[in-house]
């Protein structure tokens, strides 16, 4: 997999997508003051799903990728640190 400098959103140092994406998963939960029980509840998905996500233990599926961006409002590119937004 190709690596991306990820220098413009803070991330100072080349990471794949799929290294970015659980930062970018975690950080959003975190910032809207959601635990992963909870966050998973909303989301129809198991708490160690989530949670194995996060720690990227698990690569989520395209589906889950779609579903995470719509949840918070951001684009798939943001989160897997592609842009800024």
């Amino acid at each position: 997999m190709d690596k991306v400098a990820f220098m413009k959103i803070g991330i100072s140092e080349e990471r794949t997508a799929s290294e970015i994406f659980p930062i970018k998963f975690r950080e959003l939960r975190l910032q809207n003051g959601l635990t992963q029980k909870q966050l998973a509840d909303e989301l129809g998905w198991k708490v160690s799903a989530l949670s194995m996500i996060e720690r990227g233990e698990s690569r989520p599926t395209l589906d889950k990728v779609v579903t995470v961006a719509k949840f918070f409002s951001v684009t798939s590119d943001y989160l897997l640190g592609l842009s800024v937004y």
